[in-house]
């Protein structure tokens, strides 16, 4: 469907932090697993922009010229305001869920790999003995 380009030193440190803290206290990590939570949200993310970029693309209500009419478009006109501020919330959101589910199996990876290489000593399957 789409291709996202992931950068972990794009994220504010504040949820580079929050991945870290979630990948720390993550016991069992499915291959892949936060790249398929990750494209839900992107899914997600898409489906709002698509509906963000058809009410950014409407004009605004005409009803008449009557001050009743004025109005009501005026009032139209600040909820659809309130509904894009609305989705446009929720869009970054998806978004930031996305990234936090990447950068979260990222650093659980290499957090993983870096404790094998410290409890198992013998990965290539050598080892030394001195006597």
């Amino acid at each position: 469907m789409g291709e996202y380009k992931f950068d972990i030193n794009g994220m504010s440190p504040d949820a580079r932090q929050d991945a870290a803290e979630a990948a720390r206290t993550t016991l069992k990590f499915k291959d892949g697993y936060g790249m398929e939570l990750a494209g839900d949200m992107l899914r997600a993310r898409d489906i709002i922009d698509k509906q963000l970029q058809s009410a950014f693309s409407t004009r605004d209500l005409a009803l008449g010229d009557l001050p009743s009419g004025h109005a009501a478009a005026k009032h139209y006109a600040e909820q659809r305001k309130k509904a894009f501020d609305a989705l446009t919330k929720i869009r970054d959101h998806y978004q930031a869920h996305a990234d936090h589910f990447i950068a979260t199996e990222m650093l659980f990876r290499n957090t993983e790999e870096r404790n094998a290489g410290r409890i198992n000593p013998y990965k290539d399957g050598t080892a030394t003995v001195g006597y």
